[in-house]
């Protein structure tokens, strides 16, 4: 495969470990430092696919899995919030089938504010979740966008992506926060965490 131009380095990267590489600005070499320097090594787009390929530039979701999760959570109402966070639980899974790491969804941005509250609804809610606050029409949509989001070429970043489309479909519900997450949900003790996620694109 050719590599590509200078011109045409992607910005951020995804290794076959699941982890993120960001091009380091002003680098003589064009290298890439990985997110919170970890791991510490600075390699070239080159040196990254020999050493730690076949690598995934980060892209935007495709308008049509935009579409479908915010059908999706519309759909699922005041099991939206209790049906995505068992999505994230299998996210989480899938990507790590696909890598051999666990907070390969996450890659990206995997220390934002928006990936701490994905992960925390994904391990701290997901497993708890039971059947009947689940959606289960709009879980399959959930899980099948997700699964192509962390294991596809681009890889797409779940948790920025997840905040916008939730600030869509709580506009739509007239900013409401309580119309896309259960009685049981609303009285958890993040809760208010998981109202700001949802709500705060919300236009």
């Amino acid at each position: 495969m050719d590599q590509p131009t200078l011109t045409q380095l992607p910005t951020r990267l995804v290794d076959a470990q699941g982890f993120s590489w960001r091009r380091m600005a002003g680098d003589a070499e064009d290298r890439y430092a990985a997110a919170n320097d970890f791991p510490p090594e600075r390699l070239t787009h080159g040196e990254l696919t020999a050493t730690r390929g076949p690598v995934r530039h980060i892209g935007p979701p495709p308008s049509q899995d935009v579409r479908l999760v915010r059908g999706a959570l519309m759909m699922a109402g005041q099991q939206a919030m209790t049906t995505l966070a068992v999505a994230l639980m299998h996210g989480f899974q899938a990507a790590e089938q696909h890598t051999g790491h666990p907070g390969a969804l996450l890659a990206g941005r995997p220390g934002s504010s928006e990936s701490q509250v994905v992960r925390s609804l994904a391990w701290d809610v997901g497993p708890d979740v039971a059947a009947a606050r689940v959606h289960t029409a709009a879980l399959e949509v959930l899980d099948d966008v997700l699964t192509e989001w962390v294991t596809g070429d681009p890889f797409v970043e779940v948790a920025e992506n997840l905040a916008n489309i939730l600030g869509d479909v709580v506009t739509q519900y007239g900013g409401e926060f309580e119309k896309i997450a259960d009685a049981t949900l609303q009285r958890s003790p993040h809760a208010p965490r998981y109202t700001n996620y949802a709500t705060a694109r919300a236009r």
